[in-house]
């Protein structure tokens, strides 16, 4: 089992690695470590992969949620 800093840790260079694809510049631009490990902590994460996959769902609601929004200014 991760510690909550190594799944942090984890999140924050996945993020980086993937910032163009699928929201992760999301996570990169707005998520302090607090609440990354806050949505780790919600959700039950145990590993460091389980930790990427909860804020994969976070990263992906968020650009769809951003594409809805920008979709209506037109």
């Amino acid at each position: 089992m991760a510690n909550m800093k190594q799944m942090v840790d984890a999140v924050k260079a996945h993020a980086e690695a993937h910032y163009d694809e699928d929201g992760w510049d999301e996570i990169v631009e707005a998520f302090e470590d607090s609440e990354i490990a806050e949505a780790i902590e919600h959700a039950g994460a145990q590993s460091e992969a389980e930790a990427v996959d909860v804020l994969h769902c976070v990263a992906v609601l968020r650009k769809e949620r951003g594409d809805e929004i920008r979709a209506t200014a037109f």
